[in-house]
């Protein structure tokens, strides 16, 4: 997996350790291959925003990735519970950037 996509979700790399269960390995490497989807809006005295995958740009890496129709619905749900968390933290630290740019 391409770190700087590790380091872009807040994924641990080098001498960080992070362990992936098995039941959720596909759920985080669907979550990997969708990163690079992920929405970066540029604000006003804002700053930058962060926002979700869209549906269909998911549903294609889930395709390219070989899960069964079968499994989508479930892959998905875990899915988004990974996006929703990777949006926080890359909020928070686009946030954090803003309140030091300003100062």
């Amino acid at each position: 997996m391409d770190p700087d996509s590790l380091d872009a979700i807040a994924v641990p790399t080098q001498d960080e350790v992070c362990e992936i269960w098995p039941c959720n390995q596909r759920a985080f490497e669907l979550l990997v291959a969708c990163v690079r989807h992920f929405k970066l809006t540029l604000g006003g005295m804002g700053g930058a925003h962060w926002g979700a995958v869209p549906p269909g740009d998911v549903a294609r890496e889930m395709e390219w990735l070989g899960v069964s129709r079968r499994d989508q619905r479930e892959l998905r749900r875990q899915y988004l519970v990974m996006e929703d968390e990777a949006l926080r933290i890359l909020n928070e630290r686009e946030a954090e950037a803003a309140r030091k740019a300003s100062t």
